[in-house]
């Protein structure tokens, strides 16, 4: 089932995560999660992980914020990259 729905744009699957659609938002997890992770391994080092645990719940949050003006992979990236500052400022406090 996850298959089928992963087929599914971003787009779409973000909506439907704004609608509450678990499966939709597992899709989207599945397919950015690799990327994401390599990235935050590169910017958030040994924090990478609660920064991706943070970068995936913000997604779930903030769905029905997304616009659509750029790319979800791009709008999941800003999300990251904020995650992973964020986690910076805890570690240096």
């Amino acid at each position: 089932m996850l298959d089928e729905i992963a087929q599914n744009g971003d787009a779409d699957l973000i909506r439907r995560t704004a609608a509450g659609d678990r499966e939709a938002f597992a899709a989207f997890v599945a397919k950015h999660g690799g990327a994401i992770h390599r990235f935050l391994r590169t910017v958030a080092g040994d924090s990478a992980e609660d920064a991706l645990q943070e970068t995936f719940l913000g997604a779930w949050r903030w769905a029905a914020s997304f616009r659509g003006e750029s790319s979800a992979r791009t709008w999941l990236f800003t999300i990251a990259r904020n995650a992973a500052r964020r986690q910076q400022r805890r570690r240096v406090a």
